[in-house]
């Protein structure tokens, strides 16, 4: 989208980066409305699924919530997930999609001469955002179960960390050639 909106706004030549930082601004909010309103849809969801396992099990049939033998407890376990995936996950967008752009936002306010015509303090969050996607995805690569007794979290962790340590030693990299 940045590349875009620096096609789009080229002809207001110095301005043309900071209105299109401006306009992407404008999408970090969109984001964060987005983020709200799915976590407040994710929760209506959750609790209409936990009323209803309520009212079918404990009142109507006298069985506890999370019985086996209550069919609702399948409807609530489905609202809960569904609440978290939509809610956190849209958390995680939103504060992700903002930090780039304040990033960003702060980065054009530093000059510098570079081989990116001074713009290389606004690229260097989508580029180290952009590796970390890759690296994720590696990351997400190396988790792997052995066997029925190996841990689940040290699997999990193992990807965790090494998409982390992936994007750390990419973000220290120099240009080693100025010499």
């Amino acid at each position: 989208m940045f590349i875009a909106f620096l096609a789009i706004f080229a002809g207001l030549g110095v301005n043309q980066v900071k209105t299109a930082i401006e306009v992407l601004t404008g999408f970090s909010l969109g984001a964060e409305s987005i983020a709200l309103f799915a976590r407040v849809g994710g929760g209506i969801y959750t609790k209409a699924a936990d009323v209803g396992a309520d009212l079918v099990g404990k009142v109507e049939a006298g069985i506890p919530e999370d019985d086996v033998r209550n069919p609702a407890t399948i409807a609530d376990n489905v609202g809960d997930n569904v609440g978290d995936v939509a809610g956190m996950g849209a958390d995680l967008f939103g504060s992700y999609v903002a930090t780039i752009l304040a990033t960003m936002v702060l980065g054009q306010e530093i000059r510098v001469t570079d081989n990116f015509g001074g713009m290389s303090p606004i690229l260097l969050p989508m580029v180290i955002c952009g590796l970390g996607i890759v690296f994720s995805i590696i990351g997400c690569a190396l988790v792997r179960i052995k066997d029925e007794r190996s841990s689940v979290q040290s699997a999990l962790n193992i990807g965790n960390w090494s998409s982390m340590l992936l994007t750390v030693v990419a973000s220290l990299c120099r240009n080693v050639d100025a010499a």
